[in-house]
């Protein structure tokens, strides 16, 4: 009878994961940002970005976490190079009341047509 209990008591930890899973794959949907850096705060590992997303102006300050990707030019670069006046694309999930960033990439400018490069 043991055997029972034990094989009924994995397959509901079993639907509990996959169902868990599910609800936090629906709630970590991403979505970008295009904007400026105007603040930074490297103790809190927090950046507040001003831009755009798709047509409204937003302002939003994501908590950058061990596994966001940041790039510059395409190469893998760390948070202390990241600056105030960056121009930067973050990708981004919000759940549980926190913005998470998932990738920050930074623009270059382009010297000779002072735009920014994508």
């Amino acid at each position: 009878m043991n055997d029972g209990k034990t094989i009924v008591g994995i397959l509901i930890m079993a639907a509990a994961f996959v169902f868990g899973t599910v609800a936090l794959a629906a709630e970590a949907r991403l979505h970008n940002l295009t904007g400026e850096v105007i603040k930074m705060d490297a103790t809190r590992k927090t950046m507040t970005v001003k831009g755009s997303a798709g047509k409204r102006e937003k302002e939003i300050s994501v908590q950058i976490v061990p596994d966001t990707k940041i790039t510059r030019n395409g190469q893998k670069t760390k948070l202390s190079d990241l600056k105030v006046g960056d121009r930067v694309v973050v990708r981004y999930a919000s759940g549980k009341g926190m913005i998470t960033a998932h990738s920050i990439s930074v623009e270059l400018k382009d010297a000779k047509s002072s735009a920014y490069q994508y």
